[in-house]
This record gives C-alpha cells, structure tokens and sequence, in this order.
C-alpha cells in the first residue's frame, strides 16, 4: 500500500494508536539514547576533574556574568546569551544523567 492510500484511510482519533508496541519499543530506544547522552556529558565534566574545572571556568565566564551590559546592541547580547544556553545545557545533561543513578 503506497502512503497516500495510507493516509486517506486515516480517519478521525481511532486511527492514532499510541498504545502500539512499535511506538513503545521506539520511545524507549530514544530514552537510552538521551541516557547515553547524558552520561557522557556527566562523565566529562561531572566525574574527571579537568573537565569540573572546565565546567566551572565556563559557568564564571558565562552565566555568573550579565547578558547585557550598556551600550550592548541586541546582537551582542545574543552572542552572550547563546554561549550561556551551551553551559546551561551541559548542565541539564549532568542532572538528567545523575537523576538516572537515583
């Protein structure tokens, strides 16, 4: 069956199973993969002590400082900004992997 005959089969919410085995097996599959993610994350800036001390000098030079200074145009609070999500992400994957070992 080709997908355009697929999908004019589809019809209103019965035709949404997302209590599917395939649905489940691939959620969970996702859910390792972040997990893996995450660890390497934690093990780099979490478990070796260059890397806390990379963390650390990252999160000085980024979050503890203003995003705006005066004078700034928007595109350099932007800049400033940016480098700040990168730190708050890596600080995410360090509690999404240390809330796995709970």
């Amino acid at each position: 069956m080709s997908i355009d005959q697929e999908l004019t089969e589809i019809r209103g919410w019965d035709s949404l199973e997302f209590d599917d085995e395939a649905i489940k097996t691939l959620q969970g599959e996702q859910l390792e993969k972040a997990m893996a993610e995450a660890s390497k994350y934690h093990q780099v800036f979490k478990q070796n002590s260059l890397g806390k001390q990379v963390l650390e000098d990252m999160i000085r030079v980024t979050i503890l400082r203003p995003t705006i200074y005066p004078n700034d145009s928007q595109f350099q609070a932007g800049i400033r900004e940016g480098r700040c999500d990168i730190v708050r992400q890596i600080l995410q994957q360090i509690e999404i992997a240390e809330r796995k070992d709970a």
